[in-house]
């Protein structure tokens, strides 16, 4: 059901892009304490797990000598993170939990869990692999998503890296976010031709994937080829000096997107001819 506010025009509709909403706030913050507290034992969260975890929020940390500390230090962490002006403390909270510190048997549920609040908030992130990425659409997300999980290590280091890169929020490399983009469809291409070596690079690759029985749209094919050349010209990133610097957010989020979208294509392709 549409909110009250939503419905009367008292609020609008649109996407969050920063996480200053204050129910979002307060609603992942429960959700962090009910996975990692249990209010009715004894905030048995590994202490050096805490610490550091507070430390790197820039919050005071108190030696836990009784239950009483320990919960002084989580009221102390709250108010940071929930009453505080740096909003994405909250999702940084998270990541460090998630990746950190939960059991890995637990971290699909807490996930989805933590996206079903994104979107119910229309907050402007989902949480991919345990890290928080912009968003725009639900198509773009399941497309990056998949390729994220897939069956093939190398295309899915490559692309986790791409996304690591791309969502970095103090220190984004665009450029390299794409290189590793086009490396993880470049990865697929010699997968399935089973290219090594010099030959292993997209360009050639691309010319063999009918051979291997893969056949692709001449438009996709030529899209891609010149998706390559875009990274690999005098001034492109794969280039041998790197020297490409103008690479945008935008761009690095389109060779994200699109590069995800192929790969999936090609994963299907390739798995039918199984």
């Amino acid at each position: 059901m549409i909110k009250f506010s939503i419905r009367n025009g008292i609020l609008t509709e649109k996407i969050n892009i920063k996480g200053d909403n204050v129910a979002l706030k307060n609603r992942l913050w429960t959700l962090f304490y009910q996975s990692a507290f249990d209010p009715y034992d004894s905030l048995d969260l590994e202490l050096t797990d805490f610490e550091k975890t507070m430390s790197e929020l820039g919050t005071h940390y108190e030696f836990p000598y009784n239950r009483i500390a320990k919960q002084k230090n989580v009221e102390t962490l709250k108010k940071h993170i929930v009453n505080g002006n740096c909003w994405w403390l909250i999702y940084e909270l998270i990541e460090i939990y998630v990746a950190r510190i939960l059991e890995t048997s637990k971290k699909d549920e807490l996930i989805s869990q933590v996206n079903r609040i994104l979107e119910e908030e229309n907050s402007g992130y989902r949480m991919i692999a345990e890290i928080f990425v912009p968003i725009t659409n639900e198509v773009e997300l399941s497309a990056v998503e998949e390729t994220l999980f897939s069956s093939f290590d190398v295309v899915e280091k490559h692309m986790k890296k791409a996304l690591s890169l791309y969502s970095d929020r103090l220190h984004p490399d665009y450029e390299n976010s794409v290189k590793e983009s086009i490396s993880a469809v470049e990865s697929m291409c010699c997968i399935i031709t089973g290219e090594s070596g010099r030959t292993a690079t997209l360009g050639a690759t691309l010319k063999k994937l009918e051979k291997h029985g893969i056949h692709i749209h001449e438009a996709m094919k030529s899209a891609f080829e010149k998706l390559y050349g875009y990274t690999s010209d005098e001034n492109g990133i794969r280039h041998g000096g790197i020297n490409f610097k103008g690479a945008s957010s935008d761009d690095a989020r389109y060779m994200l997107i699109s590069c995800s979208a192929f790969i999936n294509y090609l994963t299907a392709q390739y798995t039918k001819m199984a």
